[in-house]
């Protein structure tokens, strides 16, 4: 979400309790994040949580800002981290590579070269830059006596090295997330508090995540031949009476145990025969249900 958006939002809120997740990419968040000394951080009674309140007026609205730590997630955070150091290591040591096999044609060139790949650098940098003129002669081999070169190229050398205090600040950042709210009465709502209704309601929101996958739109199938419309209908059917025969056993078998196994062995699969066609009729009447589509 971009800075402009969430400055949007929350005027559209207005005097309306919140609590939010701060996102990382912006910069007052990262920098916080990255510089808060563990000092600042009180254990929490939850557990396996630490956390430290900075006051805010972010996009102008006052705000309390709880920076959390949380130590599970900060040592999964730390793998990953050391995954993405060798990554780019390798990535940006074979960029050095051709960089210093690449002939400029002045030394000013060269460095400007080392600059721009300097700058995309997250994790390492540079030491040891140094330009070496690199002589060429007429004929190839070894050039005669006292023969002058045609032209020269410059070429860069440079060592690709761990940049310690860029690591150290991603690695301060390991674990933390930064928690919103405009609930500035701290005795009335704590931080484990807010901490607490936070958690509980991402609980919600996993609760209800289904509704953003592709696949839940299952009213909706696109095919191009007719032919696949009864192909659908058909797997529709299955996956039904599918449902029915698990529903309707469970139900004879464990819910009626007054009646031996082999009879409600057998009332289940009647059952389930039952379902089938039922499931199937149904299907058949309404196709593929409402809002389906058929594309020639």
């Amino acid at each position: 979400m971009l800075p402009s958006e969430c400055q949007e939002n929350l005027e559209a809120l207005g005097k309306t309790p919140w609590i939010s997740r701060v996102p990382a990419t912006i910069a007052e968040a990262q920098q916080l994040m990255q510089t808060l000394p563990p000092e600042m951080f009180t254990v929490s009674s939850l557990g396996n949580y630490a956390i430290a309140e900075v006051c805010s007026t972010y996009a102008g609205v006052r705000q309390r800002w709880l920076v959390v730590q949380s130590e599970s997630r900060q040592q999964a955070d730390l793998k990953q981290l050391d995954k993405r150091i060798a990554k780019a290591k390798t990535k940006q040591a074979k960029a050095l590579k051709d960089l210093s096999a690449h002939p400029f044609a002045c030394e000013t060139d060269a460095l400007d070269a080392a600059k721009t790949l300097a700058k995309k650098l997250k994790y390492h940098r540079l030491t040891d830059i140094e330009v070496q003129l690199k002589p060429h002669y007429e004929r190839p081999g070894r050039p005669r006596k006292g023969e002058s070169p045609k032209r020269y190229t410059y070429h860069l050398q440079a060592t690709l090295v761990l940049d310690e205090a860029a690591v150290a600040l991603q690695r301060n950042q390991a674990g933390r997330f930064i928690l919103a709210t405009n609930l500035l009465d701290d005795e009335l709502w704590s931080n484990e508090t807010i901490l607490q209704e936070y958690k509980n309601q991402q609980s919600c929101e996993r609760g209800f995540r289904f509704l953003k996958d592709p696949l839940f739109f299952a009213s909706r199938m696109f095919v191009k031949l007719p032919q696949r419309v009864a192909a659908g209908r058909h797997d529709y059917g299955v996956m039904f009476a599918g449902l029915q025969h698990r529903s309707t056993t469970t139900s004879l078998l464990f819910s009626r145990g007054n009646r031996n196994h082999s009879q409600s062995t057998g009332e289940a699969h009647r059952a389930t025969h039952t379902a089938v066609g039922a499931a199937m009729k149904s299907v058949r009447a309404f196709g593929l249900g409402v809002g389906s589509k058929v594309v020639d």
